[in-house]
């Protein structure tokens, strides 16, 4: 068992991310969950330190979204970024840039899966 010592979430403010955070602080393998509004905070954090894990909501209005998950896989080493989406147009996005992606509607366990238990990215 993997553990997840700091984890970003970026997404927008609402229902689907306060839930989000809930269910992920209730895990005792994740030690710290961020959580920020925008692409430009999550430069911030990752800036100031590289988390081991990352949930980024493909429902952010920027358009740099899709940049920002390509730019994750450039850093040393990268967290473990897995985008979550809401329809087949971002699906669509998502797997043409090889970005790991869960459906919003995902369970609990599909989700500790991308985030503590998958292989990390090389």
């Amino acid at each position: 068992m993997s553990a997840c010592r700091q984890l970003l979430i970026v997404a927008p403010p609402g229902p689907f991310r306060d839930s989000l955070r809930i269910l992920v602080q209730a895990e005792p393998r994740i030690a710290c969950v961020q959580i920020v509004d925008t692409i430009a905070e999550g430069c911030i954090c990752i800036a100031q330190r590289v988390p081991d894990g990352l949930l980024l909501d493909a429902d952010l209005a920027d358009p740099a979204l899709w940049s920002f998950g390509l730019l994750l896989k450039t850093l040393s080493p990268p967290p473990r970024c897995t985008i979550i989406i809401h329809n087949q147009e971002q699906q669509r996005t998502a797997r043409a840039l090889a970005m790991p992606a869960l459906l919003a509607g995902f369970t609990a366990e599909a989700l500790f899966d991308a985030i503590i238990d998958a292989p990390q990215p090389s």
